[in-house]
């Protein structure tokens, strides 16, 4: 999964009354967890501060699989 989705919002397409909003990433192919744990970085914090990582993991999962949600729900409906 990606931390950061692609998209694109075209102004163009609104004036056409077409959806402007374009989701440029694909469905998440792993957990986001799994791209953490992968990462020194992470694993650092996850050795040092054990419950303290956990919260933040926990915490991005549902803030990246929310906001892939929301930007998904934006290029499927047009809003504009």
């Amino acid at each position: 999964m990606e931390a950061w989705q692609k998209y694109l919002y075209q102004v163009f397409l609104s004036a056409a009354g077409d959806n402007p909003f374009i989701l440029d990433s694909k469905a998440p192919s792993k957990p986001l967890a799994e791209f953490l744990d992968s990462e020194t970085r992470f694993l650092s914090l996850k050795k040092a501060f054990p419950e303290r990582a956990e919260m933040l993991y926990q915490q991005e999962v549902k803030d990246t699989e929310e906001r892939y949600a929301y930007y998904k729900f934006l290029s499927e409906n047009n809003l504009g």
